[in-house]
């Protein structure tokens, strides 16, 4: 294993956390809010993004324009259903939702919420380091790797979790800060 593998999949894995604390809302509108939803058409379940447009014209509004309009009562059922607060309203060919400010109780489960998405990623993050750890462990026992360079390693990945840790942290505090924005 080469430490540019166990760079990218670290780098996966800090990528995937910063698209989901996307989906957290912030009080603004966001697409990203809605675009996962899944709505059961078309004998499958299918994301709302593979079955129309949404924008967010305004801040507190999100329009879905299905591309199929016999569609809009399902799309607007599954928004309904996902529990995520919002209230989908069937206008003409589009749905529109108005994103209402947070309260502060619903602000504080979200930085939980955030908290508990940061930790998960750095169990990945410490996963993926020992994975490479008992990889370079190994090869040093079967003699393939010497002391001198498995220490060269160890310093490596240990630099490398502290810089993908602290990129986890930035992005965290970032969102939060969107977060108790008023």
């Amino acid at each position: 294993m080469d430490i540019n593998d166990v760079r990218g999949k670290m780098l996966k894995s800090v990528d995937f956390f910063s698209s989901e604390i996307k989906k957290l809302r912030t009080g603004r509108a966001n697409t990203a809010l809605v675009e996962d939803i899944k709505v059961n058409v078309y004998e499958s379940s299918l994301p709302i993004s593979q079955l129309a447009t949404i924008t967010a014209p305004e801040a507190n509004l999100i329009i879905i324009s299905p591309w199929d309009k016999s569609q809009l009562n399902t799309i607007s059922q599954s928004i309904l259903s996902a529990n995520i607060g919002f209230n989908p309203v069937i206008s003409g060919d589009s749905i529109r939702i108005i994103v209402p400010p947070l309260s502060e109780e619903r602000r504080k489960e979200f930085i939980k919420l955030l908290n508990s998405e940061a930790e998960n990623t750095k169990i990945s993050l410490r996963n993926i380091r020992k994975d490479y750890i008992d990889d370079l462990k190994k090869q040093k026992e079967d003699g393939a790797l010497s002391e001198d360079d498995f220490d060269g390693y160890m310093s490596k990945i240990d630099s490398l979790i502290q810089e993908m840790n602290s990129s986890v942290e930035n992005i965290s505090k970032a969102k939060e800060k969107d977060l108790l924005e008023v």
